[in-house]
């Protein structure tokens, strides 16, 4: 199970925990940078590698289809600098990556993704031909 912990943070309650008709809540970015930090393989985020993060969550974002988050009207919110700055001294306890795993990952899922993209395709191509002959032939009666 996914733990991201952010109570060692200063004002980590101004930070993370929003205000809804039910009374406060985690943000829901807490989440969404503990599901990137198990994508990204870094499992904390501090000045430093807050480059590396970006650079890393960005490459995610960019081959699988965009944002993991979406504001009230259901637009996408890709990460940003000020997403991350927000979340520096976050740890999760997901898996690290050096960065040749984390490329060797996404190069593997990328594939596999494209794989499979082809694989719906060419179904979905197979399925509208056959379609057509089936018409065709009702046609013929």
């Amino acid at each position: 199970m996914l733990h991201v912990n952010y109570q060692n943070i200063p004002f980590w309650r101004d930070k993370f925990l929003i205000d809804t008709p039910n009374g406060k809540k985690e943000d829901p970015w807490v989440f969404g940078i503990g599901i990137l930090s198990m994508h990204t393989g870094i499992n904390k985020i501090t000045t430093k590698n807050a480059p590396e993060f970006y650079v890393r969550c960005k490459l995610v974002e960019t081959c699988f289809g965009g944002s993991l988050m979406r504001d009230s009207e259901g637009e996408p919110v890709p990460i940003s600098y000020e997403i991350i700055e927000r979340f520096i001294g976050v740890t999760t306890n997901a898996s690290p990556y050096t960065e040749a795993q984390f490329y060797k990952h996404l190069r593997t899922n990328v594939v596999r993704s494209l794989r499979d993209q082809y694989e719906a395709e060419r179904n979905q191509f197979a399925s509208e031909r056959i379609e057509k002959v089936v018409q065709s032939l009702g046609k013929n009666d």
